[in-house]
């Protein structure tokens, strides 16, 4: 018994020392021989299999073959749904090697946001170009909260004329998404209502807000705990940010040009500012009347902020205005009502280390912290700049472009808002004469509190089938007496593919395969394709396709073809590779173009080892005539080339023919000419029965892709061979089972 045993376990060792290659049996098979168990019949190994990926996360997965391939194999993976991508793409392919096979390599499958709050499930499939099992893992697509809007920067800074405020995803989306962009502030603040995002730029900035010096007019930028800030927020249906902006005041400062107008106020002309001069509760020229007043910080705030004075917009001085602007005037004409008395002066800037107090400057003590909650005296200040534009400017409507070309099938999208605030509801219509151009919306409204935002208008340049430039004039026009803006479009013919084919080639290799249409413009509502083919057989019609604002970039399935494709005489070519011809009418709400297309024919296939009988006679003649390869299901239709009138194949019974000529003989018997490997794999059979004949040159369908007007063919004993299309061979003709 114990010899037995240690013999048992001598196998086991020297097996386990043999790798496994494809197809063999090897320890495991042997351990199942002698413990009563299946051994595992998985094609892969991985370090692990995801049931679910939380939306906006990643899951990076390692795994190598379980068994040797007998050559290099190509592993495609592959995912079924858009939600669910393969290192950035719907596929993915890797190649091992007979000496890497067991080394891990590694595959990120990430789960891409959305803009709705469902679970999603797909499925990854791993496949092998020869040999292995396919291996399907089913996801669910999670639906999770994430860190995916971001926006910048923390800090804007008023030393530059304009901040920008950007905002971008972090993570790839599913399909393209808006994001409602709101400030709690008004004044200072110009950007847009929406900002979108695609699967293509989500990571790339844009512009929500521009921030000018004019925030500081906004009361609720100041806070007796927190540092001057305001609040942006980025929202989508089923995603909200919001993060506080902070506001650096500093500024650069130019040399005072004091302007003295002899009621309390004076004019810095080169920093564009005017000053209510004489501290709270003083008046008059000199300031000699009434007496001097302290307030709380944010009552000194608020207080400013309620004076109509010259019809200007006050408020509190920030401390660089006090220092750079103030000071220095009043140091000039001997003013000493602050200066000498050493009186603290409030300004809006919080303290850099302490956000409970307030910058300020006593004449005395220098800059100081002061708590907020304490009361002092103070300065208000205006920009000057409204007044320019209030008085220069014309109640209008302003443009951020007016577009002349726009490229067919293109858009363009320009900004629009109102250079005035008006008085009631502003509806704005825009109007095009010309259906190859399109607005959208045809309406916009301002009203009162948001006349400075930006709001968009879209004018897309519509497709069609002609060659010819059009032109539509624009007329953007209001309901509340601004001025109209009237400029013209042209829709510039460009040739532009309207629709992207996957793959320009289809491969036989792995079937069914599937030829893929995805539309390159975004339609406004609906785009319809119907689909035609030029081929009868093999080929199926998916369509008609319908593509969406959400899924118009999302290839979609529109042919399937199989091996029988190959049976369609009107494929082959004299000068060129098969290939299909399909037609696609593309329509959408207002035009409606066809597109024609050439789709190639790889005719590369699989092959098994053949597994060949003879038929009897059929349709009368001699026996031997039909080959059958039941293996790679092929039907040879004689032994011998067509037209040897029923004798053996030797000379000079045999006839030959042109290329196109034997195409067009094997169809008139509902078989077709096979492809370069049908006949090399049917004359390595022949040769074993010295059925071949030596120097004649045997037909296939297969085009030679160094010189498509030659064919690849067979010429025993040499081997390949390339010879026109235009000369004479013999051919077999094939059927498929």
């Amino acid at each position: 018994m114990k010899k037995a045993i240690l013999f048992v376990i001598l196998i086991l060792i020297v097996t386990s020392c043999i790798p496994q290659k494809l197809g063999s049996t090897g320890t495991d098979k042997l351990l199942g021989i002698l413990l009563g168990t299946k051994p595992s019949d998985s094609a892969y190994t991985l370090s692990e299999e995801p049931t679910s990926i939380d939306e906006g996360t990643k899951k990076e997965i390692k795994f190598h073959l379980a068994k040797i391939p007998e050559t290099d194999a190509v592993i495609t993976i592959t995912s079924d749904t858009p939600y669910l991508e393969v290192n950035g793409s719907n596929s993915l392919t890797l190649t091992f090697t007979p000496e890497n096979y067991s080394s891990d390599q590694t595959f990120t499958i990430a789960a891409l946001i959305d803009d709705n709050a469902e679970d999603e499930t797909g499925n990854i499939k791993i496949s092998a170009d020869y040999g292995y099992v396919s291996k399907t893992l089913k996801i669910t697509h999670k639906e999770a909260q994430g860190d995916w809007i971001s926006i910048t920067p923390d800090t804007v800074y008023l030393t530059n004329i304009a901040s920008d405020i950007k905002v971008k995803l972090n993570t790839k989306p599913v399909e393209d998404i808006s994001i409602t962009i709101l400030s709690n502030i008004s004044t200072g603040v110009v950007g847009k209502e929406t900002l979108t995002f695609t699967t293509e730029n989500y990571n790339i900035e844009q512009i929500a807000f521009t921030v000018n010096k004019k925030i500081l007019n906004n009361i609720n930028l100041y806070h007796v705990d927190d540092y001057s800030n305001f609040l942006v927020t980025a929202s989508t249906q089923s995603i909200s940010v919001g993060k506080k902006i902070y506001v650096n005041q500093v500024k650069t400062f130019a040399t005072v040009n004091p302007v003295f107008h002899y009621d309390g106020t004076f004019t810095d002309k080169a920093n564009q500012l005017i000053w209510n001069y004489c501290p709270h509760k003083l008046s008059g020229v000199n300031c000699a009347s009434g007496k001097i007043s302290y307030l709380f910080w944010k009552d000194a705030i608020s207080y400013c902020h309620s004076l109509t004075l010259k019809g200007y917009n006050w408020r509190l001085a920030t401390y660089e205005e006090l220092m750079y602007s103030m000071y220095p005037y009043l140091k000039a004409i001997g003013y000493n009502v602050v200066i000498d008395l050493g009186v603290e002066i409030f300004t809006s800037t919080t303290s850099d280390n302490d956000p409970f107090s307030v910058k300020l400057y006593n004449s005395s003590s220098g800059a100081i912290n002061f708590i907020k909650d304490n009361a002092s005296t103070f300065f208000c200040v205006a920009d000057t700049e409204d007044e320019q534009v209030l008085a220069t400017t014309s109640p209008g409507l302003k443009l951020s472009e007016e577009p002349s070309i726009i490229n067919e099938g293109s858009s363009k999208t320009i900004e629009i808002s109102l250079f005035t605030k008006p008085e009631s509801d502003t509806v704005v219509t825009i109007t095009s004469d010309n259906d190859a151009i399109k607005v959208n919306p045809t309406t916009l409204t301002f009203t009162p509190n948001n006349y400075y935002y930006q709001k968009e208008i879209t004018f897309s340049a519509l497709m069609d089938a002609n060659t010819v430039n059009e032109t539509a004039n624009i007329m953007i026009s209001t309901n509340n007496g601004y001025a109209n803006e009237t400029f013209s479009i042209t829709n510039q013919d460009t040739g532009k593919d309207i629709i992207s084919i996957y793959s320009n080639t289809i491969s036989l290799k792995e079937l069914p395969a599937n030829i893929y249409i995805k539309s390159n413009i975004k339609p406004e509502t609906l785009m319809l394709m119907v689909l035609s083919s030029g081929q009868s057989q093999g080929i199926e019609n998916k369509g008609p396709l319908t593509f969406l604002p959400s899924n118009y970039g999302t290839y979609q399935a529109a042919f399937t073809v199989n091996k029988k494709v190959l049976n369609n005489t009107n494929i082959y070519q004299d000068n060129d590779r098969p290939y299909l011809s399909i037609s696609v009418v593309v329509s959408d709400t207002s035009s409606s173009v066809t597109i024609n297309k050439n789709i190639y024919v790889n005719d590369e296939q699989t092959f098994l080892t053949p597994n060949i009988t003879y038929s009897g006679s059929i349709d009368g003649h001699d026996s031997n005539r039909i080959i059958r390869d039941s293996a790679n299901n092929l039907e040879w239709f004689f032994s011998c080339p067509i037209y040897n009138n029923n004798q053996p194949c030797v000379e000079p019974t045999v006839q030959y023919i042109p290329w196109k000529d034997a195409l067009n003989v094997c169809n008139s018997q509902n078989t077709r000419l096979p492809t370069y490997q049908e006949l090399t794999q049917h004359l390595l059979y022949l040769d074993t029965l010295n059925l071949l004949l030596n120097n004649v040159k045997v037909w296939s369908s297969t085009t030679d892709l160094d010189n498509t007007g030659n064919i690849k063919g067979f010429l025993p004993p040499t081997g390949i061979v390339s010879h026109p299309k235009t000369e004479k061979g013999i051919f077999y003709c094939v059927r498929d089972l």
